[in-house]
């Protein structure tokens, strides 16, 4: 991971920390732990998130924990200009898998 600088934190190793049972749990963990410098998300990407982990015992509450712990910093989607351009993102990259938490 990348030293120093703040890493965006997706819907997938948010998932695949908190759930012990997701396939990529083991490779997730020790990767976010060596992560120096700030984590950021998104209010979209922690939407997605506790959703997924719904499925799963005390999932969206042991999300919430590891926020917390981490000091993961959430950001917020700033306005009509912001939905503007990721709409624009998504159509220009409509071949790769992409939402809105994207």
């Amino acid at each position: 991971m990348r030293a120093g600088g703040p890493t965006l934190l997706d819907t997938g190793p948010l998932v695949a920390c908190v759930d012990r049972g997701d396939p990529a749990h083991a490779d997730v963990v020790p990767a976010i732990e060596g992560v120096r410098g700030p984590l950021v998300t998104t209010c979209a990407v922690v939407t997605e998130a506790m959703h997924l982990l719904g499925r799963v015992q005390a999932g969206p509450e042991a999300l919430a924990l590891f926020l917390a712990a981490a000091a993961v910093r959430v950001d917020h989607v700033g306005g009509l200009e912001d939905l503007a351009a990721a709409c624009e993102l998504m159509r220009r990259y409509a071949e790769t898998h992409m939402d809105f938490a994207d």
